[in-house]
C-alpha cells in the first residue's frame, strides 16, 4: 500500500527547470559552508540548490516525507579531505514549525508489521539523545539538526562521523539564523510525565503512518479537511509508556466525524471494545483492545488518542492523566 502511495504521489511531482531566487532572498543555499569550514576538508564544487520537489532524483524516497512539511528550498555541497567525504544537506522551510516538524518524524522508521520474536517496534521511541540540545547522531549513519526554519543533515564517513560531524553540527549552529525552537503546536500538550525529545509534529499521512502504521486508512480526512497534530511519549506506572497524539481540526464538528471514523478503523481491524469509566471532565473515552489497548476522545475542535498501552489498568492510569 505504501509502495501505491508512493507512486500516486511521484505521479503528482512535476520536474521543471532551475528555479529562480530574488537576489535579496537569503535562501538554503546561502548558509552552506565555504571551502575549509573545517580545517583539511575542501570543498568538492559540486554543489545543488533546487526547489525539493525538482530533486526525486537526488532524495528518493525521503523527498515524499519532505513534501509534507512545504519545504522551500534544498542546498547541498561536498567536502574531500583525501579519500575521505562529507556531505552537507540543508532543507529550508516557510515557518519553524515545519523545520521543527521534519526533524521530529524523519529519523522514525517505518514499523516492522511482522517483527521477530525478540524485536520490539514502537517508532514513536524518543529519538536518540541530542548533544548540545539539538544536535543528535541517527543510527551511527549521520548529524541532524535543526534551526528557526532550517533543517540540516551531515553524513561522514563512520570512523569521523562523530568528531567531525559534531564540529560540523556546531559549525552549522553558529551559521543559521535564529534559534532551535520546536513547533508552537506541542505547547498544547499535557507536561506531565511527558517524555522529553519525544514531541512530534504532524502534517500528513506518511508522517503519521511513521507512528501509529495506518497505512491508507484515511480516519483523520486527511485528504478533506485541514489538520495537524502533535504527539509524545507518557510514562505510567511501573515505568511503562504510550503514546498520545492530539490532532486539531478547524472546528468541533470534524474532530467529531474524525472520531467516528476512528471507532470504525477499530471496528474494522476487530479491536474489541474495552469498558472504562468517564472521565472527571464529563468526557465518556472509547476505548479497545487488541494486542494493546487505546482510547480516543473529541475535545471541542480536538481528537486525543491514546495508543498502545500495555494493559487495561495501564489505559485507565493512562486516561486519568489527561483528565483535565
Amino acid at each position: 500500500m505504501r509502495k501505491i502511495l508512493f507512486s500516486a504521489i511521484a505521479v503528482i511531482i512535476i520536474f521543471s527547470g532551475p528555479s529562480v531566487v530574488a537576489e535579496d532572498e537569503l535562501n538554503a543555499l546561502d548558509y552552506i559552508p565555504p571551502n575549509q569550514f573545517i580545517s583539511g576538508w575542501v570543498a568538492a564544487g559540486n554543489e545543488v540548490f533546487d526547489r525539493p520537489e525538482n530533486l526525486g532524483w537526488l532524495l528518493g524516497d525521503g523527498l515524499f516525507l519532505l513534501l509534507e512539511y512545504e519545504p522551500v528550498w534544498f542546498a547541498t555541497e561536498s567536502y574531500e579531505r583525501g579519500a575521505d567525504l562529507m556531505t552537507v544537506e540543508i532543507y529550508q522551510f516557510e515557518n519553524v514549525s515545519d523545520a521543527f516538524g521534519f526533524y521530529s518524524v524523519s529519523n522514525a522508521a517505518f514499523v516492522e508489521l511482522n517483527p521477530g520474536p525478540n524485536e520490539v517496534n514502537k517508532p514513536y521511541d524518543p529519538p536518540p539523545a541530542s548533544e548540545f540540545d539539538t544536535i543528535r547522531i541517527i543510527n551511527g549513519e549521520y548529524i541532524e539538526g535543526f534551526q528557526d526554519t532550517f533543517y540540516f543533515r551531515i553524513q561522514v564517513i563512520e570512523e569521523e562521523l562523530h568528531d567531525t560531524g559534531i564540529r560540523a553540527g556546531l559549525y552549522m549552529q553558529g551559521r543559521l539564523p535564529g534559534a532551535s525552537i520546536p513547533a508552537p503546536m506541542t505547547g498544547i500538550l499535557p507536561a506531565d510525565n511527558r517524555v522529553r525529545g519525544s514531541e512530534r509534529y504532524l502534517k500528513g499521512e506518511l508522517g503519521l503512518d511513521l507512528l501509529t502504521a495506518w497505512t491508507g486508512y484515511d480516519f483523520l480526512g486527511f485528504r478533506e479537511y485541514d489538520w495537524k497534530a502533535v504527539a509524545a511519549e507518557y510514562r505510567v506506572s511501573s515505568g511503562y509508556y504510550y503514546l498520545l497524539m492530539i490532532t486539531e481540526y478547524d472546528d468541533n464538528d470534524t474532530a467529531g466525524i474524525a472520531a467516528d471514523r476512528l471507532q470504525d478503523y477499530f471496528e474494522d481491524q476487530y479491536w474489541e471494545t474495552v469498558m472504562v469509566p468517564p472521565m472527571a471532565n464529563g468526557i465518556h473515552p472509547r476505548a479497545f483492545e487488541n494486542e494493546s489497548f487505546a482510547a480516543f476522545w473529541s475535545k471541542g475542535n480536538q481528537l486525543w488518542l491514546i495508543w498502545d498501552c500495555g494493559s487495561q489498568s495501564k489505559l485507565t492510569d493512562a486516561i486519568t492523566q489527561h483528565e483535565r
